[in-house]
């Protein structure tokens, strides 16, 4: 279960589990075949998991709060009172519904074939079709 060695987690495992896992599933059906071919004096020698070490805490440093290019307090008080304009324009456009446009343009462009072609035939079956 943990690292690369069998430990006495991976036989707690092994005897919670009924039956092979389906070869459907080839790492968990590897590790079964892997963990139960071994024997009960190797199951006794094994050792049991080791245990992260926790991290020390490291104290983190004061950052220097010196600001180059002046005021930091007006930029978040902006930020907020924009944030507040966005939420109302949002609020306000929910109000109102979604408006719904059904409208649509065709652009046919129909060019004459030949300059014999009767533009006046061609207009009369282009406009039959709207």
């Amino acid at each position: 279960v943990n690292g690369y060695l069998p430990t006495t987690d991976d036989f707690a495992l092994l005897a919670e589990v009924a039956a092979a896992p389906a070869a459907k599933f080839a790492n968990a059906l590897r590790w079964y075949s892997h963990v139960s071919s071994f024997s009960d004096e190797e199951k006794s020698a094994a050792k049991s998991a080791p245990v992260a070490a926790a991290e020390p805490a490291k104290e983190e440093e004061e950052e220097d709060d010196f600001d180059v290019f002046g005021d930091d307090d007006d930029d978040e008080e902006r930020e907020a009172e924009i944030q507040k304009i966005a939420d109302a324009a949002a609020a306000a456009k929910a109000a109102k519904g979604k408006v719904v446009t059904a409208k649509s343009v065709v652009v046919l462009d129909v060019k004459p074939w030949d300059t014999e072609t009767d533009l006046a035939a061609l207009e009369a079956k282009i406009r039959e079709i709207a």
